[in-house]
């Protein structure tokens, strides 16, 4: 049974997670995101960087995903498969709703952050910016 559960999640989790590890490098390649531009417009770490470009199937959470489109401005209907393609459905959530809002009106990071905070109390990231007087 053990044996079925890994062999069953490492084949889901790497399907699922394919088609958006190949979506996210197409976005990298295409506005020519190298780790240093992703790191200064995302707020993550280099090791998310490192992850994504090498197409390593990890659980990548809904605000992470979230912060990488908003941050490269990715089109609503795309950033919505890639969102599909990790998992996650834009509901009708306050959060999701930030999200929604922010892609569609290409806020930057930055201001879609501040929105959010403001609304839920919660950033897109683990620790604040270092810009944030809160």
């Amino acid at each position: 049974m053990d044996e079925f559960n890994r062999y069953y999640g490492e084949k889901n989790s790497n399907s699922r997670y394919s088609e958006l590890l190949i979506g996210l490098n197409k976005i990298f390649y295409e506005k020519n995101i190298n780790q240093a531009i992703f790191c200064a417009k995302t707020f993550l770490s280099k090791h998310v960087y490192q992850n994504i470009v090498s197409y390593k199937s990890i659980n990548y959470n809904f605000q992470t995903i979230a912060a990488i489109l908003i941050a490269f401005n990715v089109p609503l209907n795309q950033a919505e498969a890639l969102f599909h393609a990790a998992g996650f459905y834009l509901n009708d959530s306050l959060s999701h709703c930030i999200v929604r809002f922010s892609i569609k009106n290409n806020l930057s990071l930055y201001d879609a952050d501040d929105l959010l905070y403001t609304k839920t109390g919660t950033h897109f990231y683990k620790s604040k910016r270092q810009d944030n007087n809160d």
